[in-house]
């Protein structure tokens, strides 16, 4: 089975909505996706995570955030982060592992940039984030990965 992972900082906003939106565009039962984060703690996902995620009709209400471990590592076929950031910390901890890391716009157009952190600002931030990472993951091609 095919394994894809999405990281971001405390598995609370980007990461779990990123997971959320893949698995409602992915028809493959053989890809498994799931989200982690450098630093997750068992935290829910944020108010205004759960709330963004609805206005696609999807749900974060089980959500539990978890730390990206070795055996995720070990285990996955693609890891899309984040950041640039995430991607460099992930790496320099485990350089075995570099070959199929990367960030979202790496993966998705080639280009270095990030997913801005909407944790911490209103409403409206989330539903940007949340707008930024379905325009890109929608131009994923689970079939080929």
């Amino acid at each position: 089975m095919k394994k894809v992972f999405f990281v971001c900082t405390g598995n609370t906003c980007r990461s779990p909505m990123a997971e959320v939106l893949a698995k409602s565009i992915c028809n493959n039962n053989d890809i498994l996706i799931a989200s982690r984060g450098i630093l997750g703690n068992g935290s829910p996902a944020s108010q205004d995570a759960l709330e963004a995620v609805l206005k696609f009709d999807l749900d974060l209400s089980n959500h539990k955030s978890k730390s990206i471990t070795q055996e995720d590592l070990k285990t996955a076929t693609l890891i899309l982060t984040m950041t640039n950031e995430h991607k460099y910390l992930i790496t320099y901890s485990f350089p075995q592992y570099k070959d199929k890391i990367f960030t979202l716009y790496e993966y998705v157009l080639n280009e270095e940039k990030d997913i801005q952190d909407p944790f911490g600002y209103d409403f409206t931030m989330y539903m940007n984030c949340i707008k930024e990472l379905k325009s890109l993951i929608d131009k994923i091609d689970f079939e080929k990965i």
